[in-house]
């Protein structure tokens, strides 16, 4: 944080996480955060992003899959029955969803879909977000807006993504 300097503002979503530390937002068998988590820090950014969700149709959650375990209980061992949900939220209406083009750049390859369904079917069900990690994705969208935004992230904001994507 201190290495960024003035010219950028620090989002710090902890004191936020730390609201609903006794809510599901962190994998039980993982160390990534779930998309209930993801949807509290969506909730911090747009504070200090300035934007007003206001208009944004509501959102519903949907459980993908009930049988994920986790990098943590993979590597580890520890808990190798246990099992949780991966949910992703979409909207309540679907006709209200904001269309997307989802490029993956050097894999040249395009979809019309922030998950990919088809990895549900292997052992990271986590990899539904984006497909898993890639070098650079280019999402465009119909959202009413010429702004634009770049993330630097990690496999953490794999299922944030798609709750800023109507931005």
């Amino acid at each position: 944080q201190k290495g960024l300097g003035d010219g950028f503002v620090w989002v710090d979503v902890q004191k936020a996480l730390e609201k609903h530390k006794d809510e599901a937002i962190y994998y039980h068998t993982d160390s990534r955060w779930t998309t209930l988590g993801a949807l509290y820090g969506y909730q911090e950014l747009l504070k200090h992003m300035g934007i007003d969700a206001s208009g944004q149709p509501e959102l519903k959650r949907y459980a993908v899959a009930g049988d994920f375990s986790g990098g943590l209980s993979q590597i580890s061992g520890y808990e190798p029955g246990y099992r949780e949900p991966v949910y992703i939220y979409s909207a309540k209406n679907p006709a209200e969803d904001t269309d997307i083009v989802v490029n993956y750049v050097e894999e040249q390859k395009k979809t019309a879909a922030l998950y990919d369904s088809g990895k549900l079917e292997e052992k990271d069900k986590y990899k539904v977000f984006l497909g898993g990690d890639f070098p650079v994705v280019d999402i465009r969208t119909t959202a009413d807006s010429t702004e634009r935004l770049l993330i630097v992230k990690d496999s953490f904001a794999n299922c944030l993504v798609p709750f800023l994507a109507p931005y």
